[in-house]
């Protein structure tokens, strides 16, 4: 069974270094704050992505994806950039939210050269990456 911890402080999360560029993790940071792992979470999961500066038009971004087993929030804390959501393309700043259904293609990326992007996000449904699915969807080319 896993730890039940109702409390913990960002920085004492370590980014997770088992994510790939290969794999759509490009130039960002992912904590996972709140997952079955770390806190015994049953249907949701939790984590900050601080997205570095784009730089001489290498993005640093999350490659179009998709989860099968949840719906996905993000919401920007600071920095600019762009979401992909379905067939929808839109500007994103400090207190965007964007809500991605579950199966829905997305991507997020940062559009700065200077500074960079952080959010929080929210899986719904599922109580860690593996649950909610990933599947990863076109190749970027820009990286």
């Amino acid at each position: 069974m896993s730890p039940m911890r109702r409390h913990l402080n960002i920085g004492d999360v370590q980014p997770d270094s088992r994510l790939s560029p290969d794999d759509g993790w490009v130039k960002m940071d992912v904590q996972w704050l709140a997952t079955r792992e770390n806190c015994g979470s049953e249907f949701c999961t939790v984590g900050r992505t601080i997205f570095r500066p784009a730089v001489r038009g290498s993005s640093s971004m999350h490659d179009m994806h998709s989860h099968p087993n949840a719906e996905e929030i993000i919401v920007v804390l600071k920095g600019i950039g762009r979401a992909v959501s379905g067939d929808e393309e839109f500007p994103i700043g400090p207190g965007s939210v964007t809500f991605i259904p579950r199966h829905e293609r997305h991507l997020i990326e940062n559009t700065s050269e200077v500074e960079q992007m952080e959010g929080i996000f929210v899986d719904g449904g599922a109580p860690n990456l593996a649950g909610a699915g990933y599947k990863r969807l076109e190749l970027q080319t820009d990286k």
